[in-house]
């Protein structure tokens, strides 16, 4: 994550530099750079090019991730006095649901271990947060997903 928002592109793994985020709105020239997607490491240096240019002109860098604990969001934090991050926290049973739907789970066998896995993670990070709320207190701000989203969307 600290190489993408410092522009160090040349630390990415190649699945992270062919992910399909890279294929919509200013990251475009990368993208056709890269002649249909090719995954291949010459191809890919040669096309970083596009990528330096559009981050070297950014003033703010912003990275949407997911399944990112919050002890990673410390580590990135010691690095960069800069960095605010916005800590987004959703239901633990849409996230499931979402994945079951989306087929990024095991299955319904594994349900119940991997809701367990979650809330347990979940419960860990809310904690690191308070924690880091203390001692980072203006670059930290978390919201409820639901709180977001629930008073635009119409049932």
């Amino acid at each position: 994550m600290s190489s993408f928002l410092s522009c160090n592109f040349t630390n990415l793994d190649l699945d992270t530099l062919t992910q399909i985020h890279f294929q919509r709105g200013r990251f475009l020239p990368y993208h056709v750079c890269l002649r249909n997607g090719s995954s291949k490491l010459p191809e890919i240096v040669r096309c970083l090019y596009h990528l330096y240019e559009e981050c070297r002109h950014r003033n703010v860098s912003l990275a949407k991730t997911i399944r990112f604990t919050v002890e990673k969001t410390e580590l990135l934090m010691q690095k960069d006095p800069m960095l605010k991050v916005v800590h987004l926290v959703r239901d633990p049973r849409a996230i499931i649901s979402s994945r079951l739907r989306l087929g990024k789970t095991d299955g319904v066998i594994n349900i119940e271990q991997e809701s367990k896995q979650l809330c347990n993670q979940m419960a860990e990070d809310v904690i690191l947060f308070r924690h880091l709320e203390k001692k980072y207190k203006l670059r930290l701000k978390q919201f409820r997903y639901e709180d977001i989203v629930r008073p635009h969307c119409h049932f």
